[in-house]
Parts: C-alpha cells; structure tokens; sequence
C-alpha cells in the first residue's frame, strides 16, 4: 500500500513512491524534471500526453515497454481517439486532473490494438510544461493479467476501479468518471 492505494503490481506501487517524492517541492513537477529523476526502471512504462485543441490527448512520448505491451508504438497519436467508447469519460478525467490538479488511479482491461487482451494498473498524474504551451500529463501502466474478451481492438473493455489521488490540492467533489 502507497498513499492508501492498493497496488496489483510492484511497478504501480514504485511509480507512486517515487512520484511523491518528485513532488516534494511542488504539486506539478515539470515533465523534464520527470525524465531527469525519476527511475530508469519506471520511464520505459511511461506515457507522456499533451492536450490539443479539440480536447485531444496526443501522446508525446510512448516507453518501450508500453509500446511492447500493446504491440505499437503510439507516439503522436490522439489517446482519446484510439478508445471511442471511453472518450468523454477519458476526456473529463484529464481535464480535471489538469484543472484541479489531482492524479488518478484505475484498473482497466484492454484490447491492445495488435488484439492481444491485458488488464492494466494505471497511474496518471498532471505534470508542468514550459510557460504559454500545452497542458501534459504523465501515465504509468503495468500490465497486471492476461484476460480474454473477444471485443474490437484497441479499445477499453472495462475499468474495474478507478479513484482520484491527493497530489496537494485536495480532491474533487465528484469521484472519476468511468
């Protein structure tokens, strides 16, 4: 347990851990700061996002093993787009980590775009850009099973939990869509 969190994986708990001791000084440490000092074991399971127009999430940096784990690389890619049924859900958790800021857990099971099926723990927590660009946030998974569905690829198949995590600013009154 981190941070009152139960973690399915070792790497979820270790992420969070080390997550709030970048954050010592601030809420929100720049994404490079990020790169520079967190764990070289955690980045290659990291996602960077960045909101574009539209309230598109496009994805800026994709890990190696992330991009393993679904079979490509995503890279420069709308998140939100590549899993339409969980579009507004996904949309509306980012901008209120964002805005308020917090950071949020969940547990969700996905059809990886190559068509193999995971359950994945995540973390995903706002991060500082330069002055006058992009809000961004970062995203850690650790796939956690193997699980069979036979839906469409790429797609969220369910979330199983899914909870807001204090990063400094309290929560928000309204729990995490799903």
């Amino acid at each position: 347990m981190v941070g009152g969190l139960y973690f399915k994986s070792t790497g979820g708990a270790a992420f969070v851990a080390a997550w709030r001791e970048l954050c010592r000084t601030t809420r929100t440490p720049h994404f490079r700061d990020v790169f520079q000092d967190l764990s070289a074991d955690l980045i290659p399971r990291l996602m960077l996002l960045e909101w574009a127009p539209g309230d598109k999430y496009i994805i800026r940096f994709m890990g190696t093993q992330r991009a393993d784990m679904w079979g490509v690389d995503l890279t420069g890619k709308d998140s939100i787009g590549l899993m339409p049924n969980t579009a507004s859900a996904a949309r509306a958790n980012l901008a209120t980590m964002s805005n308020h800021p917090c950071g949020m857990y969940h547990i969700a099971q996905y059809t990886t775009p190559t068509g193999r099926d995971i359950e994945m723990e995540n973390v995903t927590f706002p991060v500082a850009n330069d002055p006058d660009l992009p809000r961004r946030l970062f995203n850690f998974a650790d796939e956690t099973a193997t699980v069979a569905y036979t839906d469409p690829v790429g797609e969220v198949r369910s979330v199983s939990k899914r909870v807001w995590i204090d990063v400094g600013a309290g929560l928000p009154a309204k729990p995490p869509r799903k």
